[in-house]
């Protein structure tokens, strides 16, 4: 008997290890959450704290490295999720990890699809169809159908999202909703005068920018207009009289339009801060990143000839050039580092304009995401990852 229960004591005392060490464990996550919240706030805020562990999850685990299997998809965009790499193909958007985990694989079945980031929040919207959905690393958030054409789409800081649609008796409708879709929308706006081509976020959350094209008296009209959410009107409108406006992107310097033309910073009051004019030079590609910076590729595919490339700094003045005595088939601007492809030659410059790195390509590559201090270049096959130190 007395051996029956000395048994029956090592298990308790087993059991008991196990719970002291378990929250022991526990202590130590909330001690190292606790610490970690204040710099984490926007990324829980912006997805929840459940959606934050689920993501921080499933990014978790090792791939079998790279370069890694790629084939059988159209290409149609890059980016960067975290530390995530993202390839959205014309069936799919996929997600791996820095080791080559398929973190996650979207199918959208969009016929025009187009993906916003924000943080850990994806926004993926069919162009000219009537569909849009918000997903995490983990699962989706969210669907909705419109009873119109989607023309431009845009999510938040905060997880927000707007959509610019067809519209009954306007040309076209603006709506702002809350990260999960909910109606009735947090903010509307309908325009009688213009298409809305492109919407951003401002910097700070609490407005946003609307890029819209028609014409007058025979000339193209673009414009971008201004909105905060507190106020019904709009705060500020900026013409671009015979342009057509590419690009538009929101830093803490102001708006940052990108048109045929000319690159221009406008004040969150639609006021001309500053511009770079192209003169005779031929817009070709451009990119914009997290940090402000614009990269602008000059040259032209009929003569496959000199390529110019031109990085503007956050305050849209230009920081440094970089003649290249060729043409140049691809480039991707990161928060720290420029990628180009060079007649099958990979080259990478920092954000001062010092050379990086040079490396030949065996495959001509489709695209292409710099991501830190490394590139990954995505091949008809495979997708490889390039350490760029």
């Amino acid at each position: 008997m007395a051996a029956e229960l000395s048994e029956i004591d090592k298990v308790r005392k087993k059991r008991r290890r196990k719970i002291l060490l378990g929250r022991i464990l526990l202590l130590i996550a909330l001690t190292c959450a606790g610490i970690g919240m204040y710099a984490l706030k926007d990324e829980v805020t912006t997805i929840g704290i459940t959606d934050y562990i689920q993501d921080m999850i499933a990014g978790l685990g090792s791939g079998d490295g790279y370069p890694l299997d790629f084939a059988g998809d159209q290409v149609q965009g890059t980016y960067q999720i975290g530390s995530n790499l993202a390839v959205l193909t014309d069936s799919n958007l996929y997600i791996y990890n820095e080791s080559g985990k398929e973190v996650r694989s979207i199918q959208h079945k969009y016929s025009n699809p187009v993906v916003k980031i924000s943080r850990r929040r994806i926004l993926i919207y069919d162009r000219g169809g009537k569909k849009l959905r918000v997903e995490t690393l983990a699962r989706t958030v969210g669907q909705k159908e419109f009873e119109y054409a989607i023309y431009a789409g845009d999510i938040s800081s905060r997880g927000e999202i707007a959509v610019a649609t067809e519209a009954q008796r306007y040309l076209s409708q603006m709506i702002v909703y809350d990260k999960m879709l909910s109606e009735p929308a947090k903010f509307s706006w309908r325009s009688a005068d213009n298409y809305i081509t492109a919407l951003r976020f401002l910097h700070d959350g609490k407005g946003i920018a609307a890029a819209g094209v028609n014409a007058r008296e025979g000339d193209l009209l673009s414009t971008v207009q201004m909105f905060r959410f507190n106020q019904k009107e709009k705060v500020g409108v900026q013409e671009f009289v015979g342009e057509l406006i590419h690009s538009i992107d929101t830093t803490s310097q102001g708006v940052n339009i990108i048109t045929d033309r000319r690159a221009v910073q406008l004040s969150y009051k639609g006021e001309i801060k500053q511009e770079y004019h192209y003169k005779n030079e031929t817009l070709v590609s451009f990119d914009h990143n997290d940090a402000g910076y614009t990269a602008l590729m000059f040259g032209d595919y009929r003569e496959n000839k000199n390529s110019d490339l031109i990085v503007l700094g956050k305050d849209c003045t230009k920081a440094w050039e970089q003649k290249i005595s060729s043409h140049a088939d691809l480039m991707n601007l990161g928060r720290s580092k420029i990628c180009m492809v060079v007649d099958g030659e990979l080259k990478s410059y920092d954000l001062s304009g010092r050379a990086v790195k040079r490396k030949t390509l065996s495959v001509e590559p489709l695209a292409m995401q710099t991501i830190d201090s490394t590139v990954y270049v995505i091949t008809p096959n495979t997708i490889e990852k390039i350490p760029l130190n």
